[in-house]
Formats: C-alpha cells, structure tokens, sequence
C-alpha cells in the first residue's frame, strides 16, 4: 500500500481543556497509483487527514504510514523531506 492508516486518531490540544478530536480510529488503505477524493462538511477532518499524509501532523494514536515512512503515535518523528 502507497498509504496506510491503521487506528489513526488526532486530538487538537489533546493535553489542554479545550483538546478537540478530529479523527478517531480511522482505518485506511489507498494503494499506489490510485485517485482519491476527500469530501465532507466544514470540521469532519479532511484537512487534518491530509496533513497526516505529509507529515505535518502526527497522529496522536495508531500508525500513519506513506511509502517507506511509518509515523508512530508517541515516537520521534523520521526525517520527513523524503515524504514531503
């Protein structure tokens, strides 16, 4: 797979009062070559599904991996411009 998330979540301000969760347990597999659109309503987490992608965002639990670059929950961040 090109792309894989498996049990992806994402908190804004996880740690803060005002913490807000955008994606929660998102499983997904997008093979390489394939065209994917992203709809929703305004707030439903497409941005922040695509931020995950890249590398801007990490995810706050679950695994996010593109290619050969896996983001882990909780761990240090890989070397990212390979990704971007």
């Amino acid at each position: 797979m090109a792309i894989q998330l498996q049990q992806v979540s994402y908190t804004y301000a996880q740690r803060s009062l005002w913490r807000q969760a955008a994606l929660h347990g998102i499983d997904l597999d997008l093979p390489q070559g394939s065209i994917v659109g992203v709809a929703g309503s305004t707030g439903s987490g497409k941005s922040t599904l695509l931020q995950l992608f890249n590398g801007i965002l990490r995810p706050t639990e679950g695994k996010v991996s593109v290619l050969d670059i896996t983001l882990h929950a909780g761990e240090k961040t890989p070397k990212l411009p390979p990704l971007r």
